[in-house]
């Protein structure tokens, strides 16, 4: 069983944090100088293997855009305040690791 240590936590909130904060937009600048503009219609790229990610990347702007009040945010402001609380932790006990 996988048990969930301060460290863990910290690291776990991060990883979200970066997955859907981070990536989306440069996923998306990425994807349009291959794919066009993500406007509404489907993505046409060049690779038939970039159509998924460009219509899955069009999928959650449109989420986070119409729902990202109820799904979205929450998730992001949860895992920011978990992270800033074990650094804070951290910081207090004097074992912040190095970056």
């Amino acid at each position: 069983m996988l048990k969930l240590n301060p460290r863990r936590c910290e690291v776990l909130s991060d990883s979200i944090l970066g997955l859907l904060v981070v990536l989306p937009p440069f996923t998306l600048i990425a994807l349009m100088y291959d794919c066009g503009h993500l406007d509404g219609r489907d993505p046409v790229c060049s690779s038939p293997a970039l159509q998924g990610i460009a219509s899955f990347l069009q999928g959650m702007i449109l989420l986070t855009a119409f729902g990202g009040f109820v799904v979205y945010l929450p998730i992001v402001i949860g895992a920011y305040i978990n992270s800033t609380r074990y650094k804070y932790r951290a910081w207090k006990a004097g074992t912040l690791r190095k970056l």
